[in-house]
């Protein structure tokens, strides 16, 4: 029953995994795939599938990275692996301490930046404008930065609007 449970509780592989999969198979698979195993990773069966290893991150920045700079995170293929042209190895960590490193000084700007502008501007209509303006800017960045659901979003961007709100009438 325990494993039953673990089988139904594992997360699906993400789009970029399955794509993979599905382009291996067809472009390059040796031996290729046949018999009724053929049809074993087309879209209809998707959900079907499960990740034996979930990724270590699975927010929107980091897919991002994955997807259009993995290029510049390569890594020496593994000597056991057949060589292929089409196949990218890429370091996990290196991604991980890149996107970390973005996300620090995404969250500085957003902080500090927006205290640091509300203190230059003098007209409380302009003021209350930009609380609007950074307001959304955290939010989005949030969305991008992790993977929380609306209700954490929303508690966060409120928490963050109370802080802006009481800096402006403290000041």
């Amino acid at each position: 029953m325990y494993y039953y449970k673990e089988l139904l509780n594992s997360s699906e592989p993400s789009d970029r995994v399955t794509t993979s999969i599905r382009n291996w198979r067809t472009n390059q698979g040796d031996p290729p795939i046949i018999d009724i195993s053929e049809t074993a990773y087309d879209k209809t069966y998707e959900p079907d599938l499960m990740a034996l290893r979930p990724p270590k991150s699975d927010d929107p920045i980091t897919i991002f990275v994955q997807n259009n700079l993995g290029k510049f995170f390569k890594k020496p293929k593994p000597p056991h692996i057949p060589n292929s042209d089409n196949v990218l190895y890429y370091s996990e960590t290196a991604i991980d301490l890149f996107v970390t490193i973005i996300c620090t000084l995404l969250a500085i700007v957003v902080l500090v930046g927006s205290m640091t502008t509300l203190y230059f501007v003098e007209s409380k209509g302009l003021r209350l404008g930009l609380v609007w303006v950074f307001t959304f800017l955290f939010a989005i960045s949030i969305f991008l930065m992790a993977n929380l659901s609306k209700g954490e979003i929303f508690l966060a961007t409120a928490a963050y609007c109370a802080i802006l709100v009481v800096y402006i009438s403290e000041g």
